[in-house]
């Protein structure tokens, strides 16, 4: 799930999705500011604790420590271009899911990436999108969204009270 401050924005991102072949959707949502403040910055490197973490994540991936120590002090877009090179070598199905699924057990729920319409929102972490809350008036495009998503489902429960906007692509 991409997130967008205004729903200019949202819109503006939607297009670039649409360009790339996919069928994005925009609804109206809440982050909490619990899970905002935990988002890291897509162009600084991955503090300390959450480092050493996602570096035994990636051992129990199979990967090679040493190269993504190597990388400690680099950005969060290095480290998981890294990551997803190490897992691609690895001739793993999904290095793209994978990754994401080590930097949740890492305790990093998303990311913030800057951009030329403004700050974007990533997040994969399941709690982290179990705490969003969505609009009343999306429940039945988020129902129907839900029946055709089965890798990834959306959280269960959902009501809403909040601002921003979000696109899922």
């Amino acid at each position: 799930i991409y997130f967008a401050n205004s729903e200019q924005e949202a819109s503006e991102y939607a297009d670039v999705l649409r360009e790339e072949g996919a069928t994005p959707a925009i609804y109206q949502l809440d982050i909490p500011d619990a899970l905002a403040s935990r988002l890291l910055d897509y162009y600084k490197p991955i503090p300390g604790t959450l480092f050493n973490k996602l570096v035994v994540q990636a051992k129990k991936a199979g990967l090679d420590v040493d190269e993504i120590a190597a990388i400690r002090e680099e950005s969060f877009a290095e480290a998981a271009s890294v990551l997803e090179d190490g897992l691609i070598a690895n001739d793993d199905p999904n290095p793209g899911r994978r990754v994401s699924e080590m930097m949740a057990a890492a305790g990093i729920p998303g990311i913030t990436v800057r951009s030329d319409i403004g700050p974007m929102r990533v997040i994969w972490d399941q709690k982290g999108l179990d705490s969003i809350v969505i609009a009343p008036t999306n429940k039945a495009a988020v129902k129907e969204l839900r029946e055709e998503i089965t890798a990834t489902p959306l959280p269960s429960e959902m009501l809403f009270e909040g601002l921003g906007i979000a696109i899922l692509g």
